[in-house]
Order: structure tokens, then C-alpha cells, then sequence
């Protein structure tokens, strides 16, 4: 955001001369509206969250927190006379700030001739009467110093987001993100609304490839509840080794999760598909195994509940997995939940249970819920308690328009002391 910064400071520069540089906003007008769309997109960071992030990199980034104190001590030390000189471009209400900040840059340079800071500051309070490739050269030279100043990739971003090369925005926004932590809760917003473009998609994924520092923070913000964190899914899969890293394997869930919550349930399908250890089995099967009860692999995995008065859990019996649900008196919940991907068609339904604890007014049911575009619809009951279910059950009828289905085990009991608990041993439903 020197960039952003370039634009507030700008607006008493303006006031002082005719002549500056040519803004990158002009440039986009030459844009497509492609191009145009993705470059703003990466740009509001400069407009919007300019100020803040450059006052958090004053904060967080220079390590001398009263620079004037600093200069009682020595009238020349560099680095506190390049805070100075940021504080003055901070003024944007005093018309003097510009000119006090360069020479507070050039005293900053004659006590440290390479002062990436205070090369930034006269590249933002000088280069504009100068013209364009001033700035640029005084840019330039700040970043060869050091990548270190977070003032001047800011100013990067915006440079290459108005030359319309988003590839190279990236790059600084990398950097910027490395150097400068707190500044990630500004930039990873901007850069996720940007991820929008296809061209942004491709152009992330050596980012992720790495596994940059910030990625993890942008997938975390992309999942966040209610926000559509599809966007993310090609960059992850063309990023191949990130997604089958430990990093990646702590938020498949939530990123799966996010998905569906987004409606984006082929892009979870597509996703499960390509983690390590997943078992493709499992987007058509509700079977009982290991891989069924990994939690990174939820939703396709059994999502089971678990509280004091109803919840579930997998288990060995007898060599296999089985599942063991229960409901405490007066309770009612979902205990067991897990996500298919039948195909359109009709369907035998059989299970295998035992009831180990019986309940007054019992009931305990399986029922399919059809996920269309986030919206949940019931579409098939069958009793799950042994002896009903298989000779009770109506066909599973999979309609063209019921791309993935939840099937889920409900459980209540009535009042009193006993509650419910059973052992289901199998489910499964089969192509007709």
C-alpha cells in the first residue's frame, strides 16, 4: 500500500504542481473488461486499505516506536528520520507534509546512503514532479536494497495492478505478506475477492505450490462461514503436493465443509478425490471402515455427534467396524451423518442392527436429504430399528437434479430414566 499510500499522499501533491506521473488508472482504461476487473479487484487493497495497513507497518515493521526521542540521542540516525518522514506523508491534510517528508528522506540518506525507506519516500514526494521514471527508478533501486520495506511493495502492487500484469501484483503481495504479518488481515480479503478471475487462479498456484506462508490464513478466510470458498479449488488442485501436505490435511475438512455450505458439491467431490488416503468407495457407499471415520475427510467421512444426550461413535466388533448411536430419555437428535454421491437411479435400501437399550416411544430413522445449491430437501425415510427397516423400506429413488445426498440416522426416545442405544452393523444401498 505505498501504492495506496502514493494515492493519499497524492492528494497534496496535486495541489503543488502540474506536472506527475501518469496514474495507473488511467492505464487500465485500455484494459478488456476481463483484465479491467481482475486488476481493480487486485487494486482496492491501495484505494480502500491504504492507510491502515501503511500505519500497521509503521507500527509493526520499523523498530523505533519515537523516532524524535531516537533523534535527541543521534541527529542523524537513519531510520528514525525515515519514520519521520513517513509520519509527515501520514498528514495528507498538511500541504508542507510532502516537502518535509523528502528532506527528512535525503538527511535519512546522507547518514544511510542506501536507505530502501527513504528511497521509497522520494520516489512518492519527488518522482512525481520528476515524472513517472523517476519514480520507477527510485522504486526499483529501494526493493534491490532491500524487499525488506513494506511501503514500497505496496507501491509495487499498485504499479503492476495499473500496468495490468497481475502475475507480478502477486508476487508483491507475497512479499508483502512475509514481511509484514499483520498486514495479511488487509491483504488476504482483497486477494481472495480477486480469486474470483480465472487468470488470478492460475496465476496463485506456485504460491500455493510452496505453501507461502499466508496461504493457510487465505484458506481459513475463504472458509469462513458464509463465504464461497470455490474459488480456491482449482489453484488447490493444480497445486498437487500442497493438498496431500499435513498443512493441507488440517483443513480439508473445514474446506470441504465450506464447499458444501456454498452449494459447491461437485467441488467437493472433486477435492475428496485427490487426498491421500481417501477412499473413492465412499462416494457411493455408506460403509463402516477406516477410512469412513477420518476426520479430515468429513463430510464424506461419517460426521458423528457427540454430546451427553445423544451422539455416536465407530468401533470394532468382532473384526469390523460398526457403528454404536444412542439418545438419552426425552431426546431427539441426528447422531450419524455422511455424504454420497449416488447417481441418478433407483435403490435397495438394507441395514443390520441390534438394539442394545431399549427406549418408550422410541424411534430411530434413516433418511436421504438432497443438497441442491445449499438447499437441504428430505427425500426418502426408512426405519433404522432391526426388523422394520428392510421389509418396511420404500425403493431410493434418485432424481437427474439430486447431485449429492446426505444420508443421516436420527434417534429419539421418550420420557424417563432409559434412553435409546443401538448397534448398527451395516447399511447399504444398492443399484436396482
Amino acid at each position: 500500500m505505498a501504492m495506496a499510500m502514493g494515492m493519499d499522499m497524492a492528494t497534496a501533491r496535486r495541489r503543488r504542481t502540474s506536472r506527475r506521473a501518469p496514474s495507473p488508472f488511467l492505464l487500465l482504461k485500455g484494459m478488456d473488461r476481463s483484465t479491467l476487473v481482475r486488476n481493480v479487484g487486485l487494486a482496492v487493497a491501495t484505494l480502500v486499505l491504504a492507510y491502515a495497513a501503511f500505519a500497521s507497518a509503521l507500527a509493526g515493521v520499523v523498530k523505533i516506536s519515537h523516532p524524535s526521542v531516537a533523534l535527541n540521542f543521534d541527529a542523524n540516525q537513519p531510520t528514525a528520520l525515515a519514520v519521520l518522514a513517513d509520519e509527515a506523508l501520514l498528514q495528507t491534510d498538511d500541504r508542507t507534509a510532502p516537502d518535509r517528508a523528502a528532506e527528512q528522506a535525503r538527511a535519512a540518506l546522507r547518514s544511510l546512503a542506501l536507505s530502501p525507506a527513504a528511497l521509497r519516500i522520494l520516489g512518492l514526494t519527488n518522482g512525481e514532479r520528476a515524472g513517472a521514471g523517476q519514480t520507477l527508478a527510485l522504486m526499483d533501486l529501494s526493493t534491490r536494497v532491500s524487499r525488506h520495506d513494506f511501503g514500497a511493495q505496496l507501491w509495487w502492487i499498485e504499479h503492476q495492478v495499473g500496468q495490468g500484469n497481475a502475475a507480478r501484483a502477486l508476487e508483491h503481495y507475497d512479499i508483502a505478506m512475509r514481511i509484514n504479518q499483520s498486514a495479511r488481515t488487509l491483504l488476504i480479503p482483497v486477494l481472495f475477492a480477486a480469486l474470483d478471475d480465472a487468470q488470478i487462479q492460475r496465476d496463485i498456484v506456485p504460491y500455493v505450490r510452496a505453501g507461502s506462508p499466508w496461504v493457510q490464513e487465505l484458506i481459513v478466510h475463504a472458509t469462513a462461514p458464509g463465504r464461497d470458498p470455490s474459488s480456491l479449488v482449482e489453484p488447490l488442485l493444480r497445486a498437487g503436493a500442497y493438498v496431500k501436505s499435513t498443512e493441507f490435511g488440517r483443513l480439508a475438512r473445514q474446506t470441504m465443509e465450506g464447499l458444501l455450505a456454498a452449494g459447491k458439491v461437485d467441488a467437493v467431490q472433486r477435492l475428496y478425490g485427490v487426498l491421500p488416503g481417501s477412499d473413492p468407495s465412499l462416494l457411493e457407499r455408506a460403509d463402516f471402515n477406516k477410512a469412513s471415520m477420518q476426520e479430515q475427510f468429513i463430510p464424506v467421512a461419517w460426521d458423528l455427534s457427540a454430546s451427553s444426550t445423544a451422539g455416536s461413535a465407530l468401533e470394532k466388533s468382532g473384526g469390523r467396524y460398526v457403528l454404536r448411536a444412542f439418545v438419552g430419555g426425552g431426546e431427539h437428535g441426528t447422531v450419524a451423518r455422511k455424504l454420497m454421491f449416488l447417481k441418478p437411479g433407483s435403490y435397495a435400501f438394507s441395514t443390520r442392527a441390534e438394539i442394545v437399550s431399549t427406549a418408550s416411544r422410541q424411534m430411530a430413522v434413516w433418511q436421504i436429504v438432497c443438497m441442491k445449491m445449499a438447499q437441504r430437501e428430505v427425500v426418502w425415510k426408512a426405519d433404522a430399528l432391526p426388523g422394520k427397516a428392510t421389509s418396511l423400506a420404500q425403493p431410493l429413488v434418485i432424481q437427474p437434479d439430486c447431485p449429492a445426498q446426505s444420508v443421516e440416522l436420527d434417534l429419539q426416545a421418550g420420557e424417563g430414566l432409559a434412553g435409546l442405544e443401538l448397534i448398527v452393523r451395516s447399511i447399504e444401498f444398492r443399484k436396482l
